[in-house]
């Protein structure tokens, strides 16, 4: 298990202004400071320093001890460009923390006896087609919530925008794996809309009635929603940052509907104070068992013990991103095992943590793309609430950050220093134009016009191809948030017959995220 590392990729760390008092919270009481345990005095300047150095705009905190929310704050504003506050009612999405959702409706499944753990998928999903028919008989939803497949991230196929949920799970038959079943984590997010579409299989409704009629309505989360429908007439929404070279500015909002048993939740903090209260009752809420006891304690269960260090021997607590169970990750702080999941979305940042013994949890959103500031504020609280004197951890984090960018910034600038002297079009620039197809990903589309060549992939990567060397060329994005690719074309006989695509080419070799879309076919 590894402590917090320097070294990590920007998602794998992850996936690893002024404050605004809670008010009008209808059946809520109204917190303040004088309900916030004393061991988070101090906590509100931290905060408020913390965000100016990050360039947050706009936070959230909530933390539940022994039962009771005693500390739901909002930070900042809502948007830079308007004055609106943030408060314990502004709505954020939770991005990847939703999967704690889906692993709990498979749990409510299984109190039913309808549905097992380690029942293979097919068994209750007989439209899944995986690669080949022995890998799709025995792929177990325990091996799907723990992403331990064998299957690799796939996310082109959400991320172009083209397909539907039951297009996407169609074209799985397409996706090769890259380890043998239940061997290696690797995190995917497409096998967990496979597990939404066993909820409504097995249920008989769709996904977000299911979650709806199960824990939303029973928990009393009355904002909170399974994708973003809910958000459109709502006013007290938090809008997606970023930042880039001209500082700080809001950006549009992309929430991912299509993939939502993975990451299309959102919520406030009030009704996420429900939620952990939930988790940290053993599964009981106002006197109702919503979760068995034996099931709940499985998903606080990981799939390897947690080292739990004596808290002298090292301050720093153990971030392991690969020890993940049933819809959460595992780690550990102060000698304590940590239960949590976070989220990262285009603008937005998600944290979610509990420690179980201590009946303690937290959730923490930002709206500021790709930040470290919730891991910060994260630790710093489970310090302060573990009896430990909290430490600068932003300043910590924000360091390890830094370093991680310049990683990035350096191998990046290496590529492009790098580029071949020989630019000669090995074919004149109209015959590239043309229709390439994937069975997995679909069509990329190349046009030719005024001499310039652009790509069009799915209804989100629109952008303009720029020779790099050979059969190569480099492909840019207008959009921010949008990694270039290096598209490689085949040519025989004077023919070009195909491409292949990358995400990223310049990432260094220990990054996972960047996509290989692989071969296609020109139609």
């Amino acid at each position: 298990m590894k402590p917090i590392s320097l070294s990590l990729t920007r998602r794998r760390f992850l996936q690893t202004v002024s404050t605004g008092v809670v008010g009008g919270l209808g059946q809520y009481p109204v917190f303040g400071n004088q309900l916030t345990p004393s061991r988070l005095g101090g906590l509100d300047d931290y905060v408020e320093a913390a965000m100016v150095r990050w360039q947050v705009p706009g936070l959230a905190i909530a933390v539940v001890r022994e039962g009771q929310l005693v500390h739901a704050r909002g930070y900042g504003v809502r948007s830079v460009n308007e004055s609106a506050r943030i408060d314990a009612e502004t709505v954020f999405p939770l991005a990847s923390c939703t999967k704690s959702f889906t692993a709990a409706a498979i749990a409510k499944l299984i109190d039913t006896g309808k549905v097992n753990w380690d029942d293979p998928v097919a068994k209750h999903l007989p439209a899944l087609r995986l690669s080949d028919a022995e890998l799709t008989a025995k792929v177990t939803i325990r091996q799907a919530l723990g992403h331990r497949t064998g299957l690799p991230t796939a996310n082109m196929l959400w991320r172009s925008g083209a397909f539907d949920r039951d297009e996407i799970m169609a074209r799985l038959r397409w996706l090769k794996p890259a380890a043998a079943q239940g061997e290696k984590f690797i995190y995917n997010n497409v096998m967990y809309l496979v597990l939404g579409k066993l909820v409504e299989q097995v249920s008989g409704q769709t996904w977000n009635e299911y979650l709806r009629t199960e824990l939303f309505a029973p928990l009393s989360m009355k904002s909170t929603f399974a994708d973003s429908s809910g958000i459109t007439d709502r006013k007290n929404v938090a809008a997606p940052h970023a930042s880039n070279a001209g500082g700080l500015q809001r950006i549009d909002r992309y929430c991912p509907d299509v993939i939502a048993p993975a990451g299309a939740i959102h919520s406030n903090l009030l009704d996420m104070g429900q939620w952990l209260k939930l988790h940290l009752a053993g599964g009981t809420s106002d006197g109702r068992q919503l979760i068995s006891k034996v099931h709940l304690a499985e998903m606080h269960t990981p799939p390897q013990p947690v080292e739990k260090r004596d808290p002298a021997d090292s301050r720093d607590p153990r971030v392991s991103l690969e020890n993940y169970g049933l819809g959460w990750f595992f780690n550990e702080q102060g000698g304590r095992q940590v239960v949590e999941h976070s989220g990262n979305s285009t603008g937005f940042v998600s944290w979610v943590t509990m420690i179980p013994e201590e009946r303690l949890g937290m959730v923490i959103l930002a709206n500021q793309h790709n930040t470290g500031l919730n891991l910060a504020l994260r630790i710093w609280i489970l310090d302060a609430l573990l009896g430990s004197t909290p430490r600068d951890w932003s300043e910590k984090v924000r360091s390890g950050f830094t370093k991680v960018q310049e990683r990035f910034d350096e191998a990046k600038t290496k590529y492009t220093e790098n580029h071949p002297k020989e630019t000669a079009l090995p074919r004149p620039l109209p015959e590239f134009a043309g229709r390439y197809t994937s069975p997995l990903y679909g069509n990329v589309v190349i046009t030719e016009q005024d001499g310039r060549l652009s790509l069009q992939f799915g209804t989100r990567f629109k952008g303009e191809l720029q020779h790099w060397e050979k059969e190569s060329f480099r492909v840019f994005f207008p959009h921010p948030r949008l990694d270039d690719w290096l598209v490689t074309f085949a040519i025989q006989d004077g023919r070009i017959t195909g491409l292949r695509a990358k995400e990223s080419p310049w990432a260094p070799a220990d990054y996972n995220d960047a996509d290989d879309l692989g071969d296609f076919h020109r139609g």
